[in-house]
C-alpha cells in the first residue's frame, strides 16, 4: 500500500531518473572526468551553445564504487554534502545545487542519507544579457564531497 509519502517519493524518483537519463545519453558538453579515489566525477551540460540571459542546466556527476556513498544536504547522523566552488566567466552567476531525493543509508547505530551508484547533482547557470554571440565559455568548479563505505 502506498503512503502519500511513498507516492511524492516515488514521482520524484521517477522525474530525477528522467533527469539523470536526459543528462548521460544525451548531454551536449561534457567535462573530462577526474578519478578521486572511489568516485569518478565529471561534469555534464544540457547544452553546447548558451543564449545570453538564457538559463541552462550544469550537473556534477558522480559515479561511486559499489559499496560506497556520498551524502545528501542532511546527511544525517555523520557526512558532508558535496559542495561546488564555481569559478564562473564575469557575469554568469550559478544557483543552488537541486537535490535529488535520497536514500537512507543504515550503519547501526547511524542512519545516513546520501547516494550510491550514480548520482547527477544539477545546478542552474544564470549567463548575463549581454553575451556575445560565438563568444566561447568555460565553466569551472571545485567540487569537494566526503565518500564512504562505513
Amino acid at each position: 500500500m502506498f503512503t502519500r509519502y511513498n507516492r511524492i517519493r516515488n514521482i520524484s524518483v521517477f522525474f530525477g531518473i528522467l533527469i539523470l537519463a536526459a543528462f548521460l545519453l544525451t548531454p551536449a558538453a561534457r567535462s573530462k572526468p577526474v578519478q578521486a579515489g572511489h568516485v569518478e566525477a565529471d561534469l555534464v551540460s544540457e547544452m553546447m551553445a548558451v543564449e545570453p540571459g538564457q538559463p541552462f542546466w550544469v550537473g556534477l556527476h558522480l559515479h561511486l564504487d559499489p559499496d560506497w556513498h556520498v551524502y545528501w544536504r542532511n546527511p544525517g547522523d555523520a557526512g558532508t554534502p558535496p559542495k561546488l566552488n564555481w569559478q564562473l566567466p564575469d557575469g554568469f552567476r550559478a544557483g543552488e545545487i537541486r537535490w535529488p531525493v535520497p536514500e537512507k543509508i543504515i550503519q547501526p547505530p547511524l542512519v545516513d542519507f546520501g547516494y550510491n551508484g550514480e548520482v547527477l547533482l544539477p545546478v542552474q547557470i544564470f549567463p548575463p544579457d549581454n553575451l556575445k554571440p560565438g563568444e566561447t565559455i568555460n565553466l569551472k568548479a571545485n567540487a569537494s564531497w566526503l565518500v564512504c563505505r562505513e
